[in-house]
């Protein structure tokens, strides 16, 4: 009797044991795939987010600055998931969200992909501005230095929203318009991509009628 007992014990174990490496598995394909189909959003005439100001910040002026009084979102950017600035949240915070990436282009030596701005983070990013479209007025950007990560978010959502990213790359028909900012250039491509992703379905997609992205 005690020998069934055992066999039963081990084939329990193996079982679990085989249940576990799967879902290892599971993640590891899907670690880097949205699960669901990101939701298209039409855009009202007039459209409710034409109006929105953006403010870039870095880390030390978000923490020091007066809060908005205006209806506004908090895109608050990190490198380290556990070094949370102090967000200046009040009545009028609608919503605040932490992204947590480093600021590089591409993948590195030291910097792998996974912990770089991803396609998934645009989506939040952009689902976040759509869910409050009718009630945002500012939407608030930092990172730590406030130059490069946020400016390229900023950017891209600038770019998408008004077709003008000019605060943040300068004057590019050779005016004398400087910018004090340098933006990733990844944060602002998949900002871009994620706003068609999310507005335009594939098949009904007119490269003319577009923001022209930087490169």
């Amino acid at each position: 009797m005690s020998w069934i007992i055992g066999l039963f014990i081990v084939l329990g174990f193996t079982s679990t044991l085989r249940l576990c490496l799967w879902g290892i598995e599971l993640q590891k394909r899907n670690k880097h795939k949205v699960l669901f189909a990101p939701r298209l959003y039409e855009l009202a005439e007039p459209n409710p987010l034409s109006k929105v100001k953006l403010f870039v910040y870095s880390r030390a002026a978000i923490q020091r600055i007066k809060p908005h009084t205006e209806p506004h979102l908090i895109i608050s950017i990190v490198s380290e998931p556990q070094d949370l600035p102090r967000l200046p949240i009040n009545d009028a915070t609608l919503s605040a969200m932490t992204v947590c990436f480093l600021d590089a282009d591409k993948p590195t030596n030291k910097v792998a992909d996974w912990q770089l701005f991803s396609r998934n983070h645009a989506l939040d990013i952009w689902n976040l501005i759509f869910r409050y479209q009718d009630q945002v007025q500012h939407i608030l950007v930092h990172c730590d230095g406030g130059v490069s990560r946020s400016a390229g978010i900023a950017a891209g959502i600038s770019k998408a929203l008004f077709d003008d990213d000019t605060e943040y790359f300068g004057g590019g028909d050779g005016s004398i318009i400087l910018s004090r900012y340098h933006p990733n250039m990844r944060c602002y491509r998949m900002m871009l991509e994620a706003y068609q992703e999310l507005t335009q379905p594939a098949h009904m997609v007119d490269p003319f009628e577009l923001p022209q992205m930087r490169v």
